[in-house]
């Protein structure tokens, strides 16, 4: 396993800070100004303490010799003295700040031994010993409020570590709540005149990144992050202005300590800036702000230079190596942000040559005692020096220095095979790398071998991971890792389909059944299990992260793999997830219908070299008992602009002419190029969607000049091609529930939520968001409702139960045993992760102010407040009391979640419907949700077919009532009383009206009438 999740990089995880003479592990040392009254006034306020400042110094002092020697063991056992000694006077104004860092330094150091639950459990315990400070008994009054609003800083501060902890550990929900603590906590300056100087030193003393910033780049809000940034960057402009005004404008020995605060943080914040922009690939504005950052910087070292040499005269409380240690520090960090973070903004930019004279200028300087610099990795979070020679291997590869880019591989091998054991991802990361630069040497049989073993390791890593994991570090996992790219880069369609057949929406299938085994936890045994389980998960994740011996993890694998055994005798779907890594390409092709075809589709990176590559869609075609053919398609920028503008065009009014050109422009991009490998028109074609073409209804697209796809072949979905392989409840029950027409309004439950449940903080992150959207009447769902009534009681002759109004609650569907068919006319809903719509403006705006031009802030949207970060909470359908639950989340009070008339896509996972034959969701937008890498669409398409329906019928934009009930009851009808398979009759019912429209009403009518019906099955 990776040490640090790869979407943090370059971002501090844990940030701690001391007093001046104890500043250890900063990621650019330097004065925070609050932080250095208190220990300066120590004597005056600590006379009666119990310890003081001097008892400790010798303690602190020890722990800096320890860190200093690269003795992490030492340096922890000395933080854990330093601990013990303050607890005494951990409320204490001046030494429990002392306190509250040492549990900072001492957690920092558990992190980095691997142990990562005594780290989590100091963090926690200094957010609530910060909390505890007392403010210094006699001080005056009016001096308060700024010595309490220095103890807010603290609890911030620890907050923030927590937070980072968090972040790191891909636990998000925790990060979460720890940074929306924090931000409550407003910096005491902030509260203070901010034409006052003094505040301006304390604003150059606080963190030299953004919170802010940090957090919403870790969770990927790119847009959110920049803005921090640039708040940031705004405070220190405003706040050395304020300084350099209060002294005429005249720089000095004082200003020169600011401004170095200064030029720190700006050189730090605008490298963020630069790194964020270039993730929004907006990559000339980010080598723009690397100039700046590097700019900055250069000026920042003079100035410590200059500190180092006067601070034993003027400061002599200050150590000789302390201040040594510091200015080591500073020039780490500036070498780092200058060279090797540079390069990776120049190399994103495709600056290749200028990236690696950066990257090997910066690992020249860093030198090649490499033990000493995985503690500069650990102290100041820069890159390890194996990923720094994987990098310049890459780039000599691209500009074809083939056997100078071997040797930094080999390498950068060396140095992994040092603290990790075989196997581990790193290894495998540079072997695909190796493997890029064989096919680049034409040595295609050597690529192939070498991509055959990276493929072994990646599945059993993956193994490892659906065993042994938590849900975090699953998602966390299979998001850091690309294994389709290789394969289809070197158009090896075998290899390729094998990795997309084992890897495809895995880790949410293997989440997803152990929440339905979480259901069951009301038994005793069940739920005692599942924490053992969860608990052991946990340690073995910390051993396996750190690179234990085998020898440490056995015995907690076999724990494991017996409370799974003890939870399969209560389940037995517990490790069917994991068991699908063991489906295969001929399985799968014996159980592909005779003359059908399945199609396959995938997002992928087109390597043209190691660290070259352009995104871009393809498809795996794989036929009856035959072999996967590769296809590739359109690059993804091409496809993803149609998909935005096939989703505003299938909800306008387009002329005919105009929708048509549309449609084949993207026909052209993602459907013609596998003409070669279709069927016969009317033979069956399974699909299984990828990246934004989950969002695709490919029945519209035009297969020739004249007819839509879906009037040439039947179409049919599933979330993967293992779908194919699902062995299902056969029984069936006669019988029917429609919920239908809810009455929004009146309220369903007055119930306070109390204790958390499964989906419980869904209703946290929606409120927000949801709470500003209206939920309209649907009399016609009514009207829908009785037709199918008289239609199923008369010709089916099945059993029916309709829930409509004020009966149609949430704990009806919840109530739901496995009917026969579930049909559910109601209101969906999809939310955006954020409401942010131009991510740039007022990055653009900022970059347009230096080059002379008025800055000018951007307005945010009415939604830029609010992130949906779980998008199995983001869809769902509104039921009876609905309206009237968004009221009371406007107004701060969350209802029982499973009475509150919005069922979520995750809650929907948990209904009971095995042996359920069909499911249609007759309502707005019930395929959408978001796509996250291999994972397919995380709504409500993935949580309905992992409670159990087989077949189950969506829709991807709105639909007229009329229209819909006409399809709707033309589709009962076709089942013939359920004889039919829904998989032949709602493709032909489509094919239908799609002609019919078409015929009467149009193309631009039909598509929008008949074409966002999708049908998702597994057999």
């Amino acid at each position: 396993m990776q040490r640090f999740p790869k979407k943090i990089s370059h971002n501090p995880h844990l940030q701690f800070v001391g007093c001046v003479e104890n500043l250890l592990f900063m990621r650019i040392p330097a004065f925070p100004l609050g932080v250095v009254v208190a220990c300066f006034v120590a004597t005056a306020w600590n006379l009666h303490a119990q310890v003081t400042h001097a008892d400790v110094q010798p303690l602190w002092d020890e722990l800096s010799a320890f860190w200093s020697e690269n003795d992490l063991a030492g340096a922890e056992a000395a933080a854990d003295k330093l601990v013990k000694a303050l607890e005494p006077v951990e409320t204490d104004f001046t030494m429990g700040i002392q306190a509250n860092s040492a549990l900072h330094n001492r957690a920092s150091l558990r992190y980095n031994i691997g142990d990562y639950a005594g780290a989590e459990e100091d963090l926690k315990r200094s957010v609530e010993q910060a909390k505890a400070i007392q403010p210094p008994a006699g001080i005056p009054a009016a001096a308060a409020p700024q010595m309490m609003g220095m103890v807010e800083d603290r609890v911030r501060i620890s907050l923030r570590g927590l937070m980072n902890f968090y972040l790191a550990a891909g636990d998000l929900e925790r990060a979460t709540e720890a940074f929306e603590s924090a931000i409550q906590l407003v910096p005491h300056w902030k509260n203070a005149d901010q034409n006052n100087p003094t505040m301006a030193y304390s604003v150059l003393a606080a963190e030299v990144s953004s919170m802010e910033g940090t957090f919403y780049r870790a969770t990927g809000d790119y847009a959110k992050a920049a803005d921090a940034f640039l708040d940031r960057i705004e405070d220190l402009e405003s706040a050395w202005n304020l300084v350099l005004k209060s002294m005429g404008g005249q720089e000095n020995d004082f200003t020169d300590q600011m401004k170095m605060n200064y030029l720190r943080g700006r050189a730090n914040l605008l490298m963020e800036l630069a790194e964020v922009t270039s993730l929004l690939e907006k990559h000339e504005d980010a080598v723009a702000f690397v100039k700046q950052a590097q700019e900055a910087a250069a000026g920042m070292f003079p100035l410590y230079k200059k500190w180092a040499e006067n601070a034993p005269k003027t400061n002599p409380m200050l150590k000789p190596e302390t201040i040594q240690k510091t200015l080591e520090g500073v020039e780490t960090n500036m070498n780092y942000l200058a060279f090797e973070r540079s390069a990776l903004v120049l190399r994103a930019a495709g600056q290749e040559k200028a990236a690696l004279d950066l990257m090997l200028e910066g690992i020249k300087r860093r030198g090649e005692d490499f033990e000493q610099q995985r503690m500069l990795t650990l102290e100041y979070n820069v890159i390890r020096p194996e990923e720094s020679f994987r990098m310049i291997g890459d780039l000599q590869a691209i500009l074809e220095q083939y056997d100078e880019a071997a040797a930094s591989y080999a390498k950068s091998l060396d140095l992994i095979a040092a603290q990790y054991p075989e196997g581990h991802p790193a290894i495998l990361d540079v072997k695909e790398s190796q493997v890029l630069l064989l096919q680049k040497k034409g040595d295609a049989a050597a690529a192939e071998a070498l991509a055959k073993e990276v493929l072994e390791g990646r599945m059993k890593n993956l193994e490892d991971v659906l065993t042994f994991a938590d849900e975090s570090q699953r998602l966390s996992y299979r998001s850091s890792i690309d294994p389709w790219s290789l394969f289809a880069s070197l158009g090896q369609s075998e290899l390729l389909y094998e990795t997309v057949l084992k890897t495809k929406g895995i880790v949410l299938e293997s989440i997803l059944e152990e929440k339905g085994i979480a259901k069951d936890a009301s038994d005793p045994a069940v739920a005692e299990a599942l924490a053992q389980l969860e608990e052991a998960r946990r340690k073995l994740m910390e051993l396996l992260l750190s690179g234990a011996d085998d020898s440490e993890t056995v015995a907690l694998k076999a724990e494991i793999e017996g409370l799974e055994e003890k939870l399969k005798s209560a389940d037995p779907d517990m490790g069917k997830a994991r068991e699908s890594l063991d489906a295969t390409v001929d399985e799968v092709a014996n159980a592909i219908p005779a003359d059908a075809v399945l199609i396959e589709f995938i997002r992928y990176r087109a390597y043209s070299a190691p660290g070259r590559f352009v995104p871009r869609y393809g498809a795996v075609v794989l036929k009856a008992k035959g072999k996967p053919v590769f296809v590739p398609l359109a690059e993804a920028v091409k496809v993803e602009a149609g998909m935005e503008t096939y989703a505003k065009a299938v909800r306008s009014n387009a002329p005919d002419e105009d929708m048509k050109k549309f449609l084949q422009a993207l026909g052209a991009a993602v459907w013609d190029p596998l003409a070669k490998e279709l069927p016969a028109p009317g033979k069956r074609i399974i699909l299984s969607p990828d990246g934004a073409l989950n969002f695709l209804s490919f029945a519209t697209l035009f297969a020739d000049g004249e007819k839509f796809v879906g009037e040439t072949w039947p179409l049919s979905y599933v979330s993967s091609g293992r779908d194919l392989l699902r062995k299902n409840d056969s029984t069936r029950k006669d019988s029917m529930q429609i919920i239908a027409n809810p009455d929004f309004q009146t309220p369903a439950t007055e119930d306070v939520a109390g204790a958390r449940n499964i989906a419980g903080d869904a209703a946290v992150t929606m409120r927000g968001m949801l709470g500003r959207i209206g939920l309209s009447p649907l009399p016609g769902t009514k009207a829908e409702e009785a037709a199918l009534r008289e239609l199923i009681s008369k010709e089916w002759k099945w059993d029916i139960e309709s829930h409509l109004e004020k009966e149609a609650t949430e704990e009806s569907v919840n109530a739901v045993d496995s009917p026969g068919v579930l049909h559910l006319a109601t209101h969906g809903f999809y939310l955006p992760r954020t409401g942010r719509s131009d991510p740039m403006k007022r990055v653009a705006s900022y970059w347009e102010s230096s080059r002379g031009g008025s800055q000018q802030g951007q307005p945010l949207e009415a939604f830029s407040d609010v992130v949906l970060d779980n998008p199995m909470h983001r869809s769902g359908i509104a039921l009876a009391g609905a309206e009237a639950t968004l009221k009371q989340w406007g107004a701060g009070r969350i209802l029982d979640t499973s009475k509150d008339g919005v069922l979520t896509a995750e809650e929907m996972a948990l209904l009971d419907l095995d042996g359920t034959w069909l499911v249609v969701l007759s309502a707005c937008e019930t395929g959408l949700g978001e796509i996250r890498a291999g994972e397919g669409v995380l709504g409500m398409r993935r949580g309905l077919i992992e409670a159990g329906a087989q077949n189950l019928l969506l829709t991807l934009w709105p639909v007229a009532d009329k229209e819909t009930a006409m399809f709707m009851v033309d589709l009962y009808r076709n089942l013939d009383g359920g004889k039919k398979d829904p998989v032949q009759v709602s493709p032909a019912v489509q094919a239908a009206y799609l002609k019919k429209f078409r015929e009467e009403k149009g193309i631009t009518q039909a598509v929008k009438l008949a074409g966002p019906f999708i049908l998702s099955y597994q057999p």
